[in-house]
């Protein structure tokens, strides 16, 4: 409840960044167990996260993102507060505070952090893909650590040519490409090379209105 209640001052007072969206910020940070997430900080003044151990799964978080001088602090509607702290020297650290813990004591894991650029930058994310079926959708994780999530399911992505491929574990493929974007999807087990794949364009959350649901 103080979460909601912190948001809806922020939004009320405008301390939220209101800048026309374009591209976010991301920052590669790490859990609690050491595993890579990513924290993508629109310029509108949301955010979203490609942690899928919550409740929504491989629909990471959502929440919105305030800039005080040197800290970041970004409050997620599961009630996690995250917090971006850059020091004279450039160094930024990561700090994560789970509901109900204070931001003013010790946080509930911290590490570094770093900022994406290139390539990765462009894909990593939480994205809304349609099945290669052609019927439906589903979230899609993209992490900055070469890992894919949907709900039930995991893979790998690796660079190919202007975007990525993923390779999923029952055998499906997925190749996007950020600048249109665009989506080229194979079921599982069939050769790519003789098989039209499912053309579709996708969407990356945070890029329009937030989506709750695929």
């Amino acid at each position: 409840m103080r979460v909601w209640v912190l948001v809806a001052c922020l939004l009320a007072c405008g301390s939220v960044c209101a800048e026309p969206r374009r591209v976010p910020e991301i920052w590669a940070c790490k859990d609690g167990d050491g595993e890579t997430f990513d924290l993508l900080l629109w310029p509108d003044g949301t955010a979203v996260s490609t942690w899928v151990k919550g409740n929504d799964g491989a629909a990471g978080e959502r929440g919105i993102w305030h800039r005080l001088g040197r800290n970041t602090l970004v409050l997620f509607v599961d009630g996690w507060t995250d917090r971006l702290s850059t020091d004279k020297s450039g160094e930024t650290r990561h700090q994560g505070y789970q509901l109900g813990t204070p931001i003013d004591g010790e946080p509930t894991n911290e590490g570094p952090a770093l900022r994406l650029k290139g390539t990765t930058a462009d894909v990593v994310g939480v994205w809304i893909f349609q099945n290669a079926s052609g019927a439906g959708s589903r979230y899609v994780t993209i992490r900055s650590d070469g890992k894919v999530f949907a709900d039930g399911m995991a893979g790998t992505w690796v660079p190919a040519g202007k975007g990525i491929r993923c390779e999923w574990d029952d055998g499906a493929i997925d190749l996007l490409f950020p600048r249109g974007p665009q989506l080229r999807s194979w079921p599982p087990r069939v050769p790519t090379r003789s098989t039209p794949p499912v053309e579709s364009r996708p969407l990356r959350v945070g890029s329009s209105d937030l989506h709750l649901v695929p």
